[in-house]
């Protein structure tokens, strides 16, 4: 089955529940959407991060090659949201860098520079559960703890497990193609006649595969009975609910201090700066 981006340790973190990392992106979410400061996710971004390396022993080379997708993103959020935001009328814009038609207000850059942040903390924290979970471990834990049915779940897996497949089909067929003499070129006329002669192959492989998959669940009777039996369970620990109370106890005094230190931490999403259209 294909892993994704999962890197195969033995770690603090590998050994959690899947549902447990799962669900830890949820609250995330919800706080760095509520509260529009640059303190708050630079922290729980800074935290996520930590425990990858410490908790999770992720090398920083492959933790720096997860984050390279976000780099793009972000710097296009950031300058975006800095050129586009708009004062409230009330407010004297301060201009931090005049470049002649676009002009970047302080208040701008602040704003974009808590967006991007933001954005970085609950991509953290979704490379948290990616990093260290395998996906078969995950459909398991969904179908052991969280009552998914049982065809369903298989039948995720079964599908996702056909990604790599594909893709090696794909290559047979090129290669293929190569030993007929098709060629590869031919101008911008030819280039859909050759994807239609990689996707007929291709979508027959798919369908004899998939038929195979479904005549082997079904003789194994998988869904007949109401209660199975599994090779592997996964159960919550004493590990899950260590860490659950360790992120709840930093969530809360991470929020607590900025309320006690009186810095701009805003419960206000929906009544902040606007945006030109």
């Amino acid at each position: 089955m294909s892993q994704g981006i999962y890197m195969e340790t033995s770690s603090y973190l590998h050994r959690l529940n899947p549902v447990t990392k799962f669900v830890l992106v949820i609250p995330t979410t919800l706080i760095l959407t509520l509260v529009v400061d640059i303190a708050v996710p630079a922290l729980f971004s800074l935290f996520f991060l930590l425990a990858l390396l410490v908790l999770g022993r992720i090398p920083p080379s492959r933790l720096a090659r997860a984050l390279l997708p976000f780099l793009p993103a972000g710097i296009g959020l950031l300058w975006t949201t800095a050129a586009f935001y708009q004062t409230r009328m009330a407010e004297a814009p301060a201009v931090a860098l005049d470049l002649g038609p676009l002009q970047l207000t302080r208040a701008g850059i602040i704003y974009a520079v808590s967006i991007v942040l933001r954005v970085l903390a609950i991509y953290t924290s979704s490379l948290l559960f990616l990093l260290t979970t395998h996906p078969t471990d995950f459909i398991l834990a969904l179908v052991q703890q969280c009552r998914l049915p049982v065809r369903l779940g298989y039948g995720v897996m079964a599908a996702y497990r056909f990604v790599p497949l594909l893709s090696t089909e794909l290559a047979q067929i090129r290669a293929a193609h190569r030993v007929r003499g098709v060629p590869e070129g031919g101008g911008a006329l030819a280039a859909p006649r050759r994807l239609l002669g990689y996707a007929i192959p291709l979508l027959a492989s798919g369908i004899r595969r998939a038929q195979q998959v479904a005549v082997a669940m079904d003789a194994r009777a998988l869904g007949a009975q109401r209660r199975r039996t599994f090779y592997r369970h996964l159960r919550f620990s004493g590990s899950d609910l260590a860490f659950l109370l360790a992120y709840a106890v930093f969530a809360v005094v991470v929020l607590s201090l900025l309320v006690w230190m009186g810095l701009p931490a805003r419960l206000d999403p929906f009544g902040g700066p606007a945006m030109r259209r």
